[in-house]
């Protein structure tokens, strides 16, 4: 999941200053969808939170990658 990964990466990087792993995964499972299923299980969350796809590295890169060219724009 794209959405594990990026809170990961975000908790990994201090951004998410959250120690409490279990409290970030309920709430992300609980507060939020995917474009498969309307309600995330917090079981599948943390699968995906500990044991990411390589496809979600790369959709996540290329995201922040579109956030970055944007963020230029602004100068």
């Amino acid at each position: 999941s794209l959405l594990a990964y990026w809170i990961r990466l975000l908790k990994d990087s201090g951004i998410i200053t959250n120690e409490n792993k279990a409290e970030l995964i309920r709430f992300f499972s609980n507060h939020f969808s995917s474009t498969q299923n309307e309600n995330i299980s917090p079981e599948s969350f943390r699968s995906k939170f500990f044991a990411f796809e390589s496809s979600a590295v790369v959709a996540v890169q290329g995201m922040l990658n579109k956030l970055i060219m944007n963020s230029k724009k602004e100068k």
